[in-house]
């Protein structure tokens, strides 16, 4: 889990062993913590572990759709939050099962460095439309060649 969350793009699912978790008598999405930059200003701006704020109850073989939300431990000021769609497995021995990202907020990928960000202006929005569309592979998806 702590890997889809940090590295797959909206649009992209995964099969994983470790969806769920069975605690205090019963069976919740599993919460691990993640490592993501936390850009608050001041604080962190760096790279740090986030904590899951999100208590998520699953049924197995039922597909369920979630907002699950995480909270930067350091400074307690920066969030991400997931739109995210999962089945677990219907076997009660087992804790595997699907998940697929609808999308995040703030946007999935790198950070935009200030200097950048302040080069750009106004074509700022546009830019970061564009990073997202790269990440997700819309480029070697398309065979034409984009001209400004």
């Amino acid at each position: 889990m702590k890997e889809f969350y940090e590295t797959t793009p909206p649009g992209g699912a995964q099969r994983v062993s470790d969806l769920t978790e069975f605690t205090d008598g019963h069976l919740k999405l599993n919460r691990p913590d993640i490592t993501l930059h936390c850009d608050t200003p001041n604080v962190c701006e760096g790279i740090r572990q986030y904590r899951c704020t999100t208590q998520i109850y699953a049924e197995r073989g039922t597909l369920r759709e979630y907002f699950v939300k995480y909270i930067c431990r350091s400074c307690s000021l920066s969030s991400k939050s997931f739109a995210v769609r999962c089945i677990a497995e219907k076997d009660s021995g087992s804790y595997s099962g699907e998940i697929y990202k609808y999308g995040e907020l703030p946007n999935f990928g790198p950070p935009t460095p200030p200097r950048l960000t302040r080069l750009l202006g106004g074509d700022k929005e546009l830019f970061l439309k564009a990073t997202v569309l790269r990440i997700k592979g819309w480029e070697s998806q398309h065979s034409r060649t984009i001209v400004a």
